[in-house]
């Protein structure tokens, strides 16, 4: 709330000494670790005493470990302390905007409400024991049941997921390698990004895609589609939320795995509060990123340009089939960018004609025009395959055209 308030000071020409303060990350990242600081030593100190008073101990299982039951007493529900100390930094000096930030805190208090409840069935289940009197040891039928955690892991999973897939505002930033002047912005309805570096202007352009990095390793560049053969492109999204459901489940469990006993575990937190945070902090910065190799391909922002104009032009094309033949018809263009290549596949109907020679003579006018007037010439182009449903069978063809075109006539006895 603080960034917004001082940004909006900011575009009412309200400034006062250190005002502009709040534009640099570096500056909210500082604050916001002093104000965790705060929050987990002077109110942490004050939230353990009264769960101490409470009696909401922790306690631990008996494996016969050395100093497992050092940890006896620890406060059931101190994780309110890491979760205080995530969400009031972040209201107040994040950019409340992002969709990260949101799905950031979505997660913080769906997985919170998880811990909560199942701290507190445990709690209870204490209790319960004492009034009956009975010694209380504790076991895994204590607490929320697992299939429950499962279950509400794999739901914010897909919440996640299906936002980072679907969502427009979810995209990488790729830098424009084009020597000349971008033509016709206006047009193509691109939003470009131009940030000074080292004294040069470098022009980015937004880009949708599934693409994921691995850090600090060279060619380090991961497309999720490639997991699925070219007939199944369509269907990218399934196994990216499938992918995004098991992080979510495996590193909101991996605290409890890595820790291997009941409680304390908030110094596996705060090693992987710190790590994310450099990530999160490189991967926001320009030259950081560039030099550890973090999200970089070249020309990709080329082709997210081109694509852009390419998809724009659908009914240009359609208007180029129909003048390159009387019986086809472009039903739909699919596009999917791999690496730094650019594919274009395009659907056609030509209604009881034989449409093999016709589909690839219509998809020839059409490269013909897009070298003509694409704002970036391709270096290479060429027609890779032709599945036209009247010619050899293949899977290709059956899962897209054999299926569609298929009809039959019958007769009915009387």
């Amino acid at each position: 709330m603080l960034y917004h308030l001082f940004d909006w000071l900011t575009q009412e020409n309200f400034r006062f000494p250190g005002s502009g303060l709040f534009q640099f990350i570096s500056f909210r990242v500082m604050l916001a670790l002093i104000l965790s600081l705060i929050i987990t030593t002077v109110y942490g100190k004050k939230l353990i005493r009264i769960l101490q008073r409470k009696q909401l101990g922790e306690t631990v299982r008996d494996l016969g470990l050395a100093g497992e039951q050092q940890k006896k007493g620890t406060p059931t529900m101190g994780g309110i302390i890491l979760i205080l100390a995530i969400i009031i930094p972040t209201i107040l000096l994040a950019n409340l905007d992002k969709v990260y930030v949101r799905l950031m805190l979505l997660s913080t208090v769906w997985l919170g409400a998880i811990g909560f409840i199942d701290d507190y069935l445990k709690i209870k289940a204490r209790r319960v024991a004492k009034q009956k009197g009975i010694d209380y040891k504790k076991t895994d039928a204590d607490g929320l049941a697992g299939r429950f955690k499962i279950f509400g892991q794999v739901m914010l999973g897909i919440i996640v997921g299906a936002t980072l897939y679907f969502n427009s505002s979810v995209v990488v930033k790729r830098e424009v390698m084009q020597k000349g002047p971008i033509v016709n912005q206006t047009a193509q309805n691109i939003k470009y990004d131009t940030v000074i570096v080292d004294g040069k202007a470098r022009v980015f352009v937004d880009a949708k895609s599934v693409i994921t990095t691995i850090p600090f390793v060279k060619s380090h560049e991961f497309n999720y589609a490639k997991l699925l053969p070219k007939s199944l492109q369509d269907y990218t999204y399934i196994l990216y939320i499938a992918i995004v459901i098991f992080i979510v489940t495996a590193v909101s469990n991996g605290a409890n795995i890595t820790d291997g006993l009941d409680g304390l575990a908030t110094g596996v937190c705060a090693i992987i509060g710190v790590c994310l945070g450099i990530f999160a902090y490189v991967s926001g910065n320009i030259k950081l990123a560039e030099y550890l190799n973090i999200m970089y391909i070249p020309n990709l922002g080329e082709l997210s340009i081109f694509m852009a104009w390419a998809v724009q032009q659908i009914e240009v094309f359609k208007a180029i089939t129909m003048q390159s033949s009387r019986f086809a018809v472009l039903v739909e263009m699919r596009t999917n960018i791999e690496g730094n290549h650019l594919t274009l596949t395009f659907e056609y109907t030509t209604g009881d004609a034989s449409g093999q020679n016709m589909v690839t003579f219509c998809t020839e006018s059409i490269c013909h025009y897009i070298i003509q007037n694409a704002p970036i010439q391709p270096k290479l182009w060429f027609i890779e395959g032709n599945y036209a449903g009247d010619k050899k069978a293949t899977a290709l063809s059956f899962s897209r055209v054999r299926g569609k075109k298929v009809t039959a006539e019958i007769i009915l006895p009387k």
